[in-house]
């Protein structure tokens, strides 16, 4: 009997030849004599800087670089997914339309990606377990250990809505084997293997239109183009709201269900995380190495629902399917129903039943450290009791039929041939884990998770008894052309979020719910009373070609308003209270900007309150640029009703942080390669967050106000336009007693801003106005910028007459203390 290592891809060649009708088992990585080890948040996995990362790194480059035709590698897991159209796992194609085994828009979407991701990850440790055993003998038995307990990381969009910093860099510095190395970053890509872009395993329909995956090309960057799209929706929000008001686990699964589900936010994240390319399209997504970050942290808020809600931790109903790979359209699917191609041991297949805990499957995640079966009270049956099979299959390892010998094996194990079994046998080592941890109750595990979640994603707003609007819309997938579709959805002209409809399902009824709250004070502004809000929503529908599509064309197009009231809770662990739900039918009506103010494309131009005029006097000194203050704390007095106003720097006499010049008014929403990996606070002012903005300014906050003020030149007599986007908000004040005094120099804290952007360079359009100014005359300017909870942009532009915008203004501005003011 030979003892040395077979990789997994040389077994399955074998595999192919000599078994035809066992499947490879999905049984997850046990760990004996302890608690299934958490999945953990990617970016601090990377900040650790651990054997677990090196092992990660390594690993996923692995599965990249293993042959096309090992069933482990990364290209046929990720053809699971989608296309080329590959039979998996000895499971043959029956009639369904969709190329791709995987359930989208129903109900079994969060019961089948739970096995999927499990069949990623046993191949990933296992992959781990090898490259931990080449490592040095004096540092061979922590990486061992580490690769015992390494399972795939998950990336909180929610709580984090960037992309990880690991899949930016081309490459990553790690130790291997041979000591430390800078090696190509696996997570930054893949590339299609030429042998299946060649068609050796069936067509790609479509084709792929780079041999690679592709993330936010030109014009667009990644990741700053991709964070920003991050930030049009608010991820943090949508998923509370899916925990809260979610009646049923039909409800917070899929866009199937009634209401806000995870599958609605999912589809936001596969569309914007990398600029509607290869993660927007579902036949190709799991090629992108941020698909498995994303649903490892689907299925994670899948397990903190089964925690938060123990009554409802499971698929209950059936219903009739849509068309997949191994299923015809209108088939009958309930908790038994298989999730193909997904298998137990003794070939028996996975069902919604088989994969309610994640304990059974070998992992937990942070919070959730406990035995998840006990708490959920599951009733087991002979086609439930996935405990009772050996530890997940490792290609070429023994297996003791008869199961006597499964507690001195750590090792997985698969079923098969005698001839593979003389030939094949690999060493395994022992390894000391700490005791179990102790168990909470049932009951104090759901407070837990429901704390959990409450601390991680609850907004202000849910602090406070009030009454909740939601907009719950209803669509028929066929209906949209040329999919990716996004749905803006506006009310009262504010924008408020969006529905974004994949590529699949190919067809069936489609539902999201989108909050309305955030827009009522502008509403209540214009007199709309709440009994007509549902009369002011606006739908523009945008294709994946960017064509906008009437809404005549979508006939099955329908929306619902919802009113109910929610009631903070009573004491930590609890949910708020949901009373009096009420829908009713509202109009569906296509959302046309406001032609009153004029409208020039993706721009408002406004003209009120009227500017002030110009200076008498001229400033004595130089064009050295507008004045730049740092405060701490931001404003928000628009699309954040709890922050401050723009005046508050002025009425609390506040004194800046730090003060420079700029001629420039502008600065993207990137970030630095060093971003130190923390959790934001949406407020009060928190330090720690670091990055240069121009004037040369250091924000060192992820809450702050930045106030450019000065004086304006313009060259010539004429129309002048004056533009802002900003993440969070923008406001600019002009002339004298708007942006400050002319005679004092003091600004006004009741001025009103001739310009306010809100929402993030891509949540709402730039908004602007028109002034007349007269040449060579000098104007004073304000701008008051805050933003809050993460990263931040400004663009404040000036067009002349004739000529182009711009935020560079080089001879045009003057600083502050160059005005000859008079005092009070």
């Amino acid at each position: 009997m030979l003892s040395r290592l077979i990789t997994s891809s040389v077994v399955l060649g074998l595999l192919s030849s000599v078994v035809t009708a066992d499947f490879y088992p999905i049984t997850g990585i046990k760990v004996q004599g302890q608690n299934p080890p958490p999945r953990r948040n990617i970016n601090e996995l990377q900040a650790e800087a651990g054997p677990q990362w090196d092992l990660y790194v390594q690993a996923i480059a692995a599965m990249q670089s293993a042959k096309s035709t090992d069933p482990l590698s990364w290209f046929q897991l990720s053809s699971i997914h989608g296309s080329p159209p590959i039979a998996w796992n000895n499971t043959a194609a029956g009639d369904g339309r969709n190329p791709g085994y995987c359930a989208h828009g129903e109900a079994q979407f969060l019961t089948w990606h739970r096995p999927y991701i499990v069949a990623f990850e046993q191949s990933l440790v296992n992959n781990a377990k090898e490259i931990a055993r080449q490592y040095p003998t004096n540092q061979r038995a922590r990486y061992v250990q580490a690769a015992d307990i390494l399972r795939t990381p998950f990336w909180d969009w929610a709580a984090s809505p960037r992309v990880p910093k690991s899949t930016v860099p081309s490459t990553l510095t790690i130790n291997t084997a041979h000591g430390r190395r800078s090696v190509k970053n696996p997570l930054a890509g893949f590339v299609y293997p030429q042998d299946a872009l060649n068609g050796a395993f069936g067509q790609f329909s479509p084709k792929p239109s780079r041999r690679q995956v592709t993330r936010c090309p030109s014009p667009k960057s990644y990741p700053q183009s991709a964070n920003s799209l991050l930030r049009r929706d608010n991820l943090r929000e949508l998923v509370y709201d899916a925990f809260i008001y979610s009646e049923t686990f039909e409800d917070f699964s899929s866009t199937a269900g009634s209401g806000t589900s995870i599958e609605q936010t999912h589809n936001l994240v596969h569309n914007y995380a990398a600029c509607g390319q290869t993660m927007g399209d579902l036949g190709y997504a799991a090629y992108d190495p941020l698909f498995w970050l994303h649903h490892t942290n689907v299925d994670r808020l899948y397990a903190l629902w089964q925690a938060a809600h123990p009554d409802k931790s499971r698929l209950t109903t059936t219903y009739r399917g849509k068309a997949r790979f191994t299923t015809q359209e209108g088939s009958m699917i309930g908790p038994d129903s298989p999730l193909s191609p997904f298998y137990l041991a003794g070939n028996r297949p996975h069902t919604s039943n088989t994969v309610v805990s994640t304990d059974d499957l070998g992992y937990t995640y942070e919070g959730l450290e406990q035995d998840t079966e006990r708490v959920l009270n599951l009733k087991r049956d002979d086609s439930s009791q996935a405990t009772e099979e050996p530890s997940a299959p490792r290609l070429g390892y023994k297996q003791d039929k008869s199961g006597l010998n499964q507690q001195k094996q750590q090792e997985p194990q698969i079923i098969i041939s005698e001839q593979i079994h003389a030939t094949y046998t690999i060493f395994t080592q022992q390894t000391h884990q700490p005791a179990p941890l102790p168990q909470p109750s049932s009951e104090e595990y759901k407070r837990l998770a429901r704390s959990k979640v409450t601390n991680l994603y609850a907004g202000p707003a849910h602090k406070k008894k009030r009454t909740v609007h939601r907009a719950h819309v209803n669509y028929r997938a066929e209906e949209l052309p040329d999919r990716p579709c996004v749905i803006d959805v506006y009310l009262c002209g504010f924008f408020i979020g969006d529905i974004v409809a994949l590529n699949h399902p190919h067809k069936g009824s489609l539902s999201a719910a989108v909050p309305l709250n955030e827009a009522i004070e502008t509403c209540n502004k214009r007199g709309i009373k709440p009994e007509n809000y549902h009369s002011n929503i606006g739908f523009s529908i945008k294709t994946a070609s960017g064509r906008n599509v009437p809404l005549s064309e979508i006939p099955s197009l329908k929306m619902e308003h919802e009113t109910l009231l929610e009631i903070p809770p009573a004491k930590e662990g609890d949910f708020p209270t949901i009373r009096n739900r009420q829908r009713k039918s509202a109009p569906i009506k296509q959302y046309k900007p406001p032609q009153h103010s004029g409208y020039e494309g993706e721009e408002y131009v406004t003209t009120y309150p009227r500017p002030g005029g110009p200076c008498q006097a001229d400033p004595y000194c130089a064009a050295r640029g507008l004045n730049i203050d740092y405060y701490n704390n931001s404003i928000g007095g628009y699309s954040r009703p709890d922050g401050p106003p723009s005046s508050y720097y002025i009425t609390q006499n506040l004194s800046p942080l730090q003060s420079q010049l700029t001629n420039l008014t502008y600065f993207p929403q990137d970030l630095p390669p060093n971003l130190p990996v923390i959790q934001l606070p949406l407020y009060p002012y928190f330090p720690g967050w670091t990055r240069n903005t121009n004037g040369g300014i250091v924000v060192d906050a992820n809450n702050f106000t930045l106030v450019y003020y000065g004086f304006y030149r313009p060259p010539v007599t004429g129309t002048y336009t004056l533009c802002s986007s900003a993440d969070n908000e923008n406001d600019i004040f002009f002339g004298h007693g708007n942006a400050f005094s002319c005679v004092t120099g003091k600004p006004d804290p009741n001025a009103q801003p001739l310009v306010k952007s809100f929402g993030g360079n891509y949540a709402n359009p730039t908004q602007c106005t028109n002034v007349n100014l007269v040449g060579g005359r000098n104007y004073p300017i304000r701008s008051v910028m805050g933003n809050w909870g993460g990263p931040s942009a400004l663009t404040l532009t000036i067009q002349e007459p004739g000529g182009k915008r711009t935020s560079h203004f080089p001879g045009r501005v003057y600083p502050h203390e160059c005005g000859l003011f008079l005092g009070e």
